[in-house]
């Protein structure tokens, strides 16, 4: 799955200048410059166009994972000036498929007004690589979970995940206690192996990075994955869910969700 790598070289160069820009630091753990609002926190809303779920996550850097219902995920590095969250977020179709132009890979200009702890109000535009542009807009509601006190311990278990594409699909995911993460699919081949860490022990977001290997997909091999997690145990059986990005050395780049279900 070629992801063009003229398009990934211009989004580097993006993501520097954003990153130039978000120098200064404010009352939040987000990357600012004044900050009157904070957009931590665990969101769920409404895509008004499409129709569909969003769920967000947003840890204290800005690092910012948004899964739609359908499968696709927005990512990138967020930063809040006063109220106004921005930057830029890259798109990715769901693993072996593509957006309706063909295309499986994109960009897009991301603004919304914050309210702590209470609403972010989105609208922004989306470009493919194959240049289809859709107008996005979020209205999304803030999840007192957030405060749920994270460990390795609390997220240590047996997950089944109920994702029916992907290269861990339907497969059966261990954490342990000190946050190992492993998985082999046998649809696949991939063995998964990696690491969840409890970096902020107040917050229920979770930073998670693994690795494929022995994928019959050999582009996935090797390649590092990096996003975020979140723990519900106030359902039963408790659910996971997780949201990573990774690039090939050929450049193709990848998004993967996985939705784990305790055994």
């Amino acid at each position: 799955m070629r992801r063009y790598p003229h398009l990934c070289r211009f989004i580097a160069v993006t993501a520097l200048g954003l990153g130039a820009a978000a120098c200064h630091h404010g009352s939040s753990g987000v990357s600012t410059t004044t900050a009157t609002a904070d957009p931590e926190g665990i969101w769920t809303g409404t895509d008004s166009i499409s129709g569909l779920a969003v769920m967000g996550l947003i840890n204290t850097t800005g690092q910012s994972e948004f899964i739609r219902a359908d499968g696709v995920l927005y990512a990138g590095t967020l930063a809040i000036s006063e109220s106004t969250l921005s930057g830029t977020l890259y798109g990715y179709s769901p693993y072996g498929t593509t957006f309706p132009d063909g295309s499986d890979f994109g960009l897009g200009t991301f603004g919304a007004t914050v309210v702590t702890a209470a609403s972010i109000d989105a609208t922004w535009n989306f470009t493919t690589v194959k240049s289809a542009t859709t107008e996005n807009m979020w209205s999304l509601t803030y999840d007192p979970l957030y405060t749920t006190a994270s460990s390795t311990t609390a997220i240590a278990g047996t997950y089944t995940n109920t994702e029916t594409i992907g290269p861990s699909a339907a497969a059966t995911v261990t954490i342990s206690a000190s946050g190992a993460i492993s998985a082999t699919s046998t649809a696949s081949g991939c063995v998964l192996t990696g690491q969840v860490t409890a970096n902020e022990p107040t917050d229920d977001i979770y930073e998670v990075t693994f690795s494929y290997a022995s994928c019959t997909d050999t582009t996935l091999n090797g390649v590092q994955f990096a996003g975020l997690g979140m723990l519900n145990s106030a359902v039963t059986p408790a659910k996971v869910l997780i949201a990573v990005t990774g690039e090939a050395p050929d450049q193709s780049n990848y998004g993967l969700v996985m939705t784990l279900t305790a055994s």
